[in-house]
This record gives C-alpha cells, structure tokens and sequence, in this order.
C-alpha cells in the first residue's frame, strides 16, 4: 500500500491525498503453452539434420492430427553443433535441435497430444517447458482494475478520516502495472514420461493490477 497525504502549510489551504490500490482476479486457465522438439544426434551434420527433419515432420503431423491448428506451432529454437566425445574431447559427429512452441486450447488434449508427439519423435522427443495462460486476459483485468479503484477509494476515506481531513473529488486515476502469474510444472524429456502417466494440474492464473489515485482535500468545516 502506498499512500501520500499533502496538508501544505498552515497559511496554504489542504491540497491533494496520493493512495495506491491492488486489485487481484484468479481464473482457471484455458491455454497451455508446450515446448517440445526433437535431438539427433549423427556422425555428420547431414545425417544429424535429416533424422531431425523426419522427427519434426512427424510431430507436425501428429499434432495437425489431433487438431491443433497450424498457427498455434511455431519454430522457437534450432540448433547445430558439434559432439564430443566426454573423455577425449575429440568430435564424434554433430547434434540438431529443433524445438517448436505449441498453444493447446484444450487442457484435457494435453496428455492425449503430447502422448502422440512422444509416439512420433521416439527417442529424440525433449520436452522442455510447460505453462498455462488465459487465452483472453481482458475480463480478469477488468475486474482486477476495478478491484484497485475500490481498494484505493478504500484507502483514501479512511487516511482521510485518521487525518480529520474533508475527501474531495478525484483529481486524476492512472494503471501503474498490470502482471499476471501461475503454477509452472517442471517436466522431464524422457520418451516413457507421458502426461497420461503423470497428470498436470492448470491451477490458477492471477492477474493482478495497480493503480494511483489522488483526491482533492480540504480542512473539515
């Protein structure tokens, strides 16, 4: 909470009162957010790259399949290096990686989807990230904003009160930030996980928003 209460001087008339409010909204989320790809690993890059490109192209397919749209997959990390060999150093071949971010609207398609995507990419499957979302953030941070308003007007009577000071109108209101958060699990790459055998909960998405607001105030008559 912050707040600001401006009296002036004895020979100045009372003048402004500065108060911050926080409003919070929680909803379920209704998007996830999946980092898959696939890791080859070959003597020579052509070779690492082609095995690659069959094991993207099939998690593409499957996922087309079970109806996530094109747009929702995007190319978000390719990588081409070369592999040592850990005891000597000297190179052994090359490793490719490819990894595709993928919006699934459905949260219960997420284990079906990423059960057909292990199926597709085989051994070479990663698995490096999951997050949940809103696909439409607007109707939490309304009320999240509204939230603030009544918190701020909150603050505001009542410093006004403990102040012995008249609450005047408002003078100006502006957002301070908006943020938003929610449970991230920690997923492993291998082949064998599932989410079919390891379920994962979406929790709650909170959207939280600040707001300053300042009031005119006057002697108490």
């Amino acid at each position: 909470m912050t707040d600001q209460l401006d009296i002036g001087t004895p020979s100045e008339p009372m003048r402004s009162l500065h108060v911050r409010g926080v409003g919070r909204d929680s909803r379920r989320p209704d998007l996830a957010l999946v980092t898959v790809g696939a890791e080859t690993r070959e003597a020579t890059v052509g070779a690492a790259m082609s095995a690659n490109n069959d094991a993207t192209v099939a998690m593409a397919a499957v996922l087309r399949a079970h109806g996530i749209d094109p747009g929702d997959v995007q190319t978000s990390q390719i990588t081409v290096q070369a592999d040592h060999d850990r005891q000597s150093g000297r190179r052994i071949g090359y490793v490719v990686s490819n990894q595709l971010t993928v919006k699934i609207r459905s949260l219960d398609a997420i284990g079906p989807v990423l059960d057909a995507v292990a199926s597709a990419a085989g051994d070479s499957l990663r698995i490096n990230g999951l997050s949940f979302d809103l696909d439409d953030r607007s109707d939490a941070e309304r009320a999240a904003r509204a939230a603030a308003v009544f918190d701020a007007r909150d603050q505001a009577e009542q410093l006004a009160v403990a102040a012995g000071v008249a609450l005047g109108p408002l003078m100006t209101i502006s957002t301070v930030s908006v943020m938003s958060g929610g449970f991230t699990p920690r997923l492993n790459s291998a082949r064998a996980m599932t989410m079919e055998s390891m379920p994962v909960e979406g929790g709650t998405i909170d959207v939280a928003v600040e707001v300053d607001l300042v009031y005119s105030i006057s002697s108490l008559r």
